[in-house]
Protein backbone atom coordinates (compact mmCIF):
# COMPACT_ATOMS: atom_id res chain seq x y z
CA UNK A 1 0.00 0.00 0.00
CA UNK A 2 1.42 3.36 -1.03
CA UNK A 3 2.30 5.79 1.72
CA UNK A 4 0.90 9.30 1.33
CA UNK A 5 3.63 10.99 3.35
CA UNK A 6 6.19 10.64 0.61
CA UNK A 7 4.34 13.11 -1.57
CA UNK A 8 2.00 10.80 -3.50
CA UNK A 9 -1.71 11.56 -3.12
CA UNK A 10 -4.36 9.23 -1.81
CA UNK A 11 -7.21 8.47 -4.21
CA UNK A 12 -10.03 10.29 -2.43
CA UNK A 13 -12.54 9.81 -5.25
CA UNK A 14 -12.96 6.15 -4.30
CA UNK A 15 -14.73 6.35 -0.96
CA UNK A 16 -14.81 2.60 -0.45
CA UNK A 17 -11.03 2.31 -0.92
CA UNK A 18 -10.51 5.05 1.69
CA UNK A 19 -12.88 3.29 4.12
CA UNK A 20 -11.01 0.02 3.63
CA UNK A 21 -7.66 1.67 4.30
CA UNK A 22 -8.93 3.30 7.51
CA UNK A 23 -10.40 -0.01 8.71
CA UNK A 24 -7.02 -1.67 8.13
CA UNK A 25 -5.38 0.95 10.37
CA UNK A 26 -3.78 3.07 7.63
CA UNK A 27 -3.53 6.43 9.46
CA UNK A 28 -1.78 8.07 6.52
CA UNK A 29 -5.03 8.24 4.58
CA UNK A 30 -6.51 10.60 7.23
CA UNK A 31 -3.45 12.85 6.90
CA UNK A 32 -3.92 12.82 3.13
CA UNK A 33 -7.60 13.72 3.43
CA UNK A 34 -6.74 16.60 5.75
CA UNK A 35 -3.89 17.89 3.60
CA UNK A 36 -5.62 17.57 0.21
CA UNK A 37 -9.12 18.80 1.08
CA UNK A 38 -8.45 21.47 3.71
CA UNK A 39 -7.54 24.37 1.35
CA UNK A 40 -10.51 23.71 -0.93
CA UNK A 41 -12.92 23.39 2.00
CA UNK A 42 -11.69 26.65 3.57
CA UNK A 43 -12.13 28.64 0.37
CA UNK A 44 -15.49 26.99 -0.45
CA UNK A 45 -16.88 27.63 3.06
CA UNK A 46 -15.58 31.22 3.17
CA UNK A 47 -17.56 32.06 0.03
CA UNK A 48 -20.77 30.28 1.07
CA UNK A 49 -20.98 31.03 4.80
CA UNK A 50 -20.43 34.24 6.75
CA UNK A 51 -18.35 32.61 9.44
CA UNK A 52 -14.83 33.59 10.53
CA UNK A 53 -11.85 31.59 9.25
CA UNK A 54 -11.01 30.03 12.63
CA UNK A 55 -14.51 28.59 12.90
CA UNK A 56 -14.25 27.19 9.36
CA UNK A 57 -10.95 25.50 10.27
CA UNK A 58 -12.58 24.01 13.40
CA UNK A 59 -15.53 22.76 11.35
CA UNK A 60 -13.24 21.11 8.79
CA UNK A 61 -11.28 19.36 11.54
CA UNK A 62 -14.52 18.22 13.17
CA UNK A 63 -15.79 16.94 9.80
CA UNK A 64 -12.66 14.81 9.34
CA UNK A 65 -13.00 13.47 12.90
CA UNK A 66 -16.68 12.61 12.34
CA UNK A 67 -15.79 10.83 9.09
CA UNK A 68 -13.02 8.85 10.81
CA UNK A 69 -15.22 7.91 13.79
CA UNK A 70 -18.10 6.84 11.55
CA UNK A 71 -15.74 4.46 9.74
CA UNK A 72 -13.95 3.27 12.91
CA UNK A 73 -17.24 2.53 14.72
CA UNK A 74 -18.69 0.71 11.71
CA UNK A 75 -21.43 3.32 11.12
CA UNK A 76 -20.05 4.00 7.64
CA UNK A 77 -19.17 0.83 5.78
CA UNK A 78 -19.80 1.87 2.20
CA UNK A 79 -19.40 5.15 0.35
CA UNK A 80 -20.56 5.48 -3.24
CA UNK A 81 -19.54 9.13 -3.49
CA UNK A 82 -16.17 10.79 -3.12
CA UNK A 83 -14.72 11.50 0.31
CA UNK A 84 -14.76 15.19 -0.62
CA UNK A 85 -18.52 15.16 -1.27
CA UNK A 86 -19.15 13.34 2.00
CA UNK A 87 -16.89 15.62 4.06
CA UNK A 88 -18.27 18.80 2.51
CA UNK A 89 -21.82 17.64 3.32
CA UNK A 90 -20.83 17.11 6.96
CA UNK A 91 -19.11 20.52 6.99
CA UNK A 92 -22.13 22.26 5.47
CA UNK A 93 -24.43 20.82 8.14
CA UNK A 94 -22.03 21.82 10.91
CA UNK A 95 -21.70 25.36 9.52
CA UNK A 96 -25.48 25.77 9.23
CA UNK A 97 -25.82 24.57 12.83
CA UNK A 98 -23.10 27.04 13.90
CA UNK A 99 -24.92 29.89 12.19
CA UNK A 100 -28.21 28.94 13.87
CA UNK A 101 -26.66 28.36 17.29
CA UNK A 102 -24.50 31.46 17.39
CA UNK A 103 -26.74 33.67 15.23
CA UNK A 104 -23.68 34.66 13.22
CA UNK A 105 -24.17 38.08 11.62
CA UNK A 106 -27.93 37.95 11.63
CA UNK A 107 -29.42 40.18 8.98
CA UNK A 108 -31.38 42.08 11.58
CA UNK A 109 -28.65 44.75 11.40
CA UNK A 110 -29.74 45.49 7.82
CA UNK A 111 -32.93 47.00 9.19
CA UNK A 112 -32.97 50.64 10.32
CA UNK A 113 -32.59 51.11 14.08
CA UNK A 114 -36.03 52.71 14.36
CA UNK A 115 -37.60 49.47 13.13
CA UNK A 116 -37.45 48.07 16.63
CA UNK A 117 -37.87 51.35 18.49
CA UNK A 118 -41.52 50.76 19.39
CA UNK A 119 -41.63 46.99 19.25
CA UNK A 120 -39.11 44.19 19.37
CA UNK A 121 -40.06 40.83 17.96
CA UNK A 122 -39.12 38.81 21.05
CA UNK A 123 -40.80 41.19 23.48
CA UNK A 124 -43.90 41.41 21.31
CA UNK A 125 -44.15 37.64 21.29
CA UNK A 126 -43.90 37.48 25.09
CA UNK A 127 -46.63 40.01 25.80
CA UNK A 128 -50.09 38.50 25.46
CA UNK A 129 -51.78 41.58 23.97
CA UNK A 130 -48.93 42.23 21.57
CA UNK A 131 -48.58 38.54 20.85
CA UNK A 132 -52.09 38.52 19.44
CA UNK A 133 -51.40 41.73 17.53
CA UNK A 134 -48.29 40.27 15.92
CA UNK A 135 -50.02 36.97 15.20
CA UNK A 136 -52.84 38.81 13.41
CA UNK A 137 -50.34 40.93 11.48
CA UNK A 138 -48.42 37.84 10.36
CA UNK A 139 -51.66 36.19 9.25
CA UNK A 140 -52.52 39.31 7.27
CA UNK A 141 -49.22 39.04 5.38
CA UNK A 142 -50.05 35.61 4.00
CA UNK A 143 -48.02 32.39 3.81
CA UNK A 144 -44.75 33.39 2.08
CA UNK A 145 -43.98 36.34 4.36
CA UNK A 146 -45.25 34.63 7.49
CA UNK A 147 -43.05 31.60 6.76
CA UNK A 148 -39.92 33.66 6.13
CA UNK A 149 -40.31 35.79 9.27
CA UNK A 150 -41.08 32.83 11.53
CA UNK A 151 -38.25 30.75 10.05
CA UNK A 152 -35.67 33.53 10.36
CA UNK A 153 -36.54 35.21 13.66
CA UNK A 154 -38.13 32.41 15.68
CA UNK A 155 -36.72 29.16 14.32
CA UNK A 156 -33.36 30.84 13.62
CA UNK A 157 -32.89 29.42 10.14
CA UNK A 158 -30.04 30.86 8.08
CA UNK A 159 -30.92 32.64 4.82
CA UNK A 160 -29.37 29.74 2.92
CA UNK A 161 -31.62 27.26 4.74
CA UNK A 162 -34.68 29.45 4.03
CA UNK A 163 -33.70 29.68 0.36
CA UNK A 164 -33.42 25.90 0.11
CA UNK A 165 -36.60 25.18 2.11
CA UNK A 166 -38.80 27.69 0.26
CA UNK A 167 -37.09 27.00 -3.09
CA UNK A 168 -36.02 30.55 -3.93
CA UNK A 169 -33.68 30.94 -6.93
CA UNK A 170 -30.85 32.23 -4.77
CA UNK A 171 -29.99 33.37 -1.26
CA UNK A 172 -30.07 37.00 -2.51
CA UNK A 173 -33.68 36.57 -3.70
CA UNK A 174 -34.66 35.12 -0.31
CA UNK A 175 -32.92 38.00 1.47
CA UNK A 176 -34.74 40.59 -0.68
CA UNK A 177 -38.06 38.86 0.00
CA UNK A 178 -37.38 38.90 3.77
CA UNK A 179 -36.68 42.66 3.65
CA UNK A 180 -39.95 43.26 1.78
CA UNK A 181 -41.84 41.10 4.26
CA UNK A 182 -40.40 43.00 7.22
CA UNK A 183 -41.42 46.28 5.58
CA UNK A 184 -44.97 44.95 5.10
CA UNK A 185 -45.05 43.73 8.70
CA UNK A 186 -43.98 47.16 10.01
CA UNK A 187 -46.70 48.82 7.93
CA UNK A 188 -49.37 46.41 9.18
CA UNK A 189 -48.27 46.82 12.82
CA UNK A 190 -48.09 50.62 12.54
CA UNK A 191 -51.61 50.68 11.07
CA UNK A 192 -52.94 48.44 13.84
CA UNK A 193 -51.15 50.51 16.52
CA UNK A 194 -52.75 53.72 15.23
CA UNK A 195 -56.21 52.09 15.41
CA UNK A 196 -55.71 51.07 19.09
Amino acid sequence: MAETRGGSSANLSDGNEVIERIRKGDQSVISAIYRQLRPEFLSWAAVRFRVDQDKIVDVFQESVIIFYRNVAKGKLTELNISVKTYLFAIGKNLLLKTIRDEKVQLDIDELPAETFKDWELEKVYEESHRKQLLSNALDALGPPCKQIILMFYYREFSMEAIQEQLEYRSEAVARTQKKRCMQYLREVLNTKDKKQ
